[in-house]
């Protein structure tokens, strides 16, 4: 999960944009970004991501899930001389810069993994226009919640994509009637996906259920 989601401030804080930033809730804190701008994060990416070529060969991980949401401004705000250096090389906002971060992933980091791992990465908080050069073609978009407009863009941008739309958030599944509605619900029911042709949903690679360990609870444990 980059550039958010880092966790690398105890054991590498020179790559770290801010230091340990709690935003008071259990679920986003402690969330540090790593530093865009900074040559050090693009080397120690290679050497952590090469690391981890080794121990998952591409027949046991074909894509690798990049992430990409929740950038905070709270935590970029906190680096030194990061505006500055934004100025200077014409990025206008924290959308753009974390552009600038997913293509130097893709031109500085992935190509030396050999082989090269097409990734996947969150389309709506990413700040990318997911048809532009900064996503490879064997990239995949991953739509979170909404009404699968943004399954439309990406693969009408010619790319692929998965789903996770809001009733497959498994932490609001308390008892019986919440997993009726999990099983119940169809991606292609909202207006916007009925719009969709079968070219479209070809390109669909599939849903995910997502779970967070604290949500746990008796009702979803053997989920």
């Amino acid at each position: 999960e980059v550039p958010a989601h880092s966790g690398w401030g105890f054991g590498n804080p020179d790559v770290v944009a801010c230091p340990l930033w709690d935003v008071g809730d259990i679920n986003h804190g402690d969330i540090q970004a790593l530093k865009i701008n900074s040559n050090a994060t693009y080397t120690f990416l290679t050497e952590f991501l090469t690391e981890r070529r080794t121990l998952f060969p591409p027949e046991a991980s074909a894509h690798w899930h990049m992430g990409g949401d929740e950038m905070f401004a709270e935590c970029l705000d906190q680096q030194p001389g990061l505006k500055p250096w934004m100025a200077t090389h014409n990025i206008s906002d924290y959308n753009a810069l974390q552009q600038y971060f997913t293509k130097r992933l893709r031109t500085d980091v992935l190509p030396k993994l050999r082989p090269q791992p097409p990734i996947v990465v969150w389309e709506q908080n990413s700040g990318l226009a997911i048809a532009d050069s900064s996503i490879g073609a064997e990239d995949i978009g991953q739509v979170y919640g909404g009404d699968a407009s943004g399954i439309v863009k990406i693969v009408r941008g010619g790319r692929a994509a998965t789903f996770s739309p809001d009733a497959w958030y498994l932490p609001g599944t308390s008892d019986a009637t919440d997993w009726e509605s999990v099983y119940a619900y169809e991606p292609n029911s909202t207006a916007v996906a009925a719009s969709m042709a079968p070219t479209d949903w070809a390109k669909v690679y599939g849903g995910e259920f997502c779970f967070w360990g604290e949500h746990t609870s008796d009702s979803n444990l053997e989920t």
